[in-house]
């Protein structure tokens, strides 16, 4: 995903993309790398956190991590990102909770811790 200045340059859903073929490849090689598939913990910072928290809000249920945890993640900005077409000015995106972790919370979401700061 790039964004120059305020235009998004490439497709943001290759990187959740990336995320879900990384995820499916631990769950299918789980023996073979001796690690526990039921317990992934799934964390990011910043715009990683964004991606973090969208993938864990809707991921499909067999490859969903346990938790999540997200360090000052980039919500409604990478909402906003994520639903914008390339070449769009993404700040003038509107309609975007499809795009927004927080608006897909339901009881599947894993436990998740943010942290957040200012300054």
């Amino acid at each position: 995903m790039s964004v120059s200045g305020n235009e998004i340059q490439s497709d943001p859903y290759e990187a959740y993309e990336d995320v879900e073929a990384a995820m499916e490849y631990l769950v299918a090689n789980a023996e073979s790398l001796s690690i526990d598939a039921s317990t992934f913990v799934m964390t990011g910072f910043s715009a990683g956190g964004h991606l973090a928290a969208l993938y864990g809000t809707t991921c499909a249920v067999q490859y969903c991590p346990i938790a999540m945890v997200l360090h000052y993640p980039y919500m409604e900005a990478g909402a906003k990102i994520f639903c914008s077409q390339t070449g769009a000015r993404w700040p003038q995106a509107t309609g975007f909770d499809s795009c927004l972790p927080a608006a897909q919370v339901d009881t599947f979401t894993p436990p998740t811790v943010v942290y957040q700061g200012t300054d």
